[in-house]
Formats: structure tokens, C-alpha cells, sequence
């Protein structure tokens, strides 16, 4: 499968292609919130290195969320641009799975969270298998499950079980490689990026 791989959803830009098994490559920006900058040169490296245009690809994975406004606006409209000049179709693929499928949780109920602002995340409850809706999560306050998260730089200062996980397109390819026959879609129109909601976060 010939795809290429966009996540802008942090501070960092970061882009994969995956051509065969064999053919596997990233590209991952060192310089903070340089998504406008460097999202489109990167992915013209990529496939100027491997002779590939971007309609000869099968599909392109975006991480669509939740995470940066201004990153997953450039990512997401970026990709979606691609695969409408191109007829090719998008996979969308949200923070949230990309760092479940990164973890291997010995226990029942955790959460899942992507770093929001201060002392806040914002996260999903999973309890054996089942997700509850997000919410913005207060780090300062007595979890007794374990907390799965990104984008958390100051480390563990809390009095709680926190795990800090990061991730790039590397991982996003590798889900999007699984979902393409059941997320691929030509229908843009029903792909969103998903803000985190600090007023109606529950």
C-alpha cells in the first residue's frame, strides 16, 4: 500500500510515507509550530526521495484530533486538498486511537489525554473497552486510574499515575494502514478536525 501519513496535531510537524514493507520513512520537524512552513516542503522531500506523485498514492492518514487549533486547521485542510485535486481517498484518525494503540494497559479502566493548557487535559475514560465522551480533566485532582498522555512537557509533577506518551505520523500510518477498509472515504465533506472544547468540556 502506497500512503502517506500527516500529523500536525502537536507542536511538531511530522510526515510518513510508506510504500512496501521494505520502504518506510519520516520526516519530523525540530523547530515548534512550523506546521504552514513545513508541512507541503516535507512531504515534497518524501516523494521527490521515492519518484512519487501523489496521485499514484492509495490513500493519505491525517490525525484529525483533538489536539493544536492552528495545527490540525493547516494538517487537516492540507490533506484534504490533496485527496480532492487528486481523487484519492483520506483516512482520518483521531489522537485518541493513535495513543491506545501505542499502550498495553494491564488494567480495566484508564485514561486517555492529550495535554489542554495549566493543569488540564482533556481525555477519554476507557473501562473495559467501552469509552465515555471527552472531557477536560483537571491533573490537580485525585485520579485513582492510570492517565495515558500527550503533550505534557513539565513530566509527573502530580500526585497521580501519568504516563507520558508521545507519537508522530509514524504511528498514524501504521493505524491507517489497518483502517483503510473501513475509514478511507472520498467524502470529505464528513471529516472534521475535533478541537478541544474548553467551554462545553464536560
Amino acid at each position: 500500500m502506497k500512503i502517506i501519513s500527516i500529523d500536525t496535531s502537536g507542536e511538531f510537524c511530522s510526515v510518513s510515507i510508506s510504500l512496501s514493507d521494505k520502504i518506510e520513512e519520516s520526516i519530523n520537524s525540530t523547530s515548534t509550530l512550523s506546521h504552514s512552513s513545513e508541512l507541503a516542503v516535507n512531504i515534497k522531500k518524501l516523494l521527490n526521495k521515492y519518484n512519487i506523485m501523489i496521485k499514484h498514492l492509495d490513500c493519505i492518514a491525517v490525525n484529525i484530533g483533538p489536539g493544536s487549533f492552528t495545527g490540525l486547521r493547516i494538517g487537516v485542510s492540507f490533506a484534504k486538498g490533496l485527496c480532492l485535486s487528486n481523487n484519492i481517498p483520506l483516512i482520518p484518525v483521531n489522537s485518541f486511537d493513535i495513543i491506545n494503540s501505542k499502550i498495553n494497559s494491564i488494567k480495566e479502566s484508564f485514561y486517555i489525554c492529550i495535554h489542554s493548557h495549566k493543569d488540564y487535559a482533556y481525555g477519554q475514560k476507557y473501562n473495559n473497552g467501552k469509552t465515555s465522551n471527552p472531557e477536560l480533566i483537571d491533573l490537580n485532582n485525585t485520579i485513582d486510574i492510570p492517565i495515558y498522555i500527550s503533550g505534557l512537557s513539565k513530566g509527573n509533577i502530580y500526585n497521580n499515575d501519568i504516563i507520558n506518551v508521545n507519537f508522530t505520523s509514524l504511528d498514524l500510518l501504521k493505524i491507517g494502514q489497518r483502517y483503510f477498509d473501513s475509514e478511507a472515504t472520498n467524502d470529505l465533506n464528513s471529516i472534521h478536525p475535533i478541537y478541544i472544547d474548553y467551554i462545553n468540556a464536560n
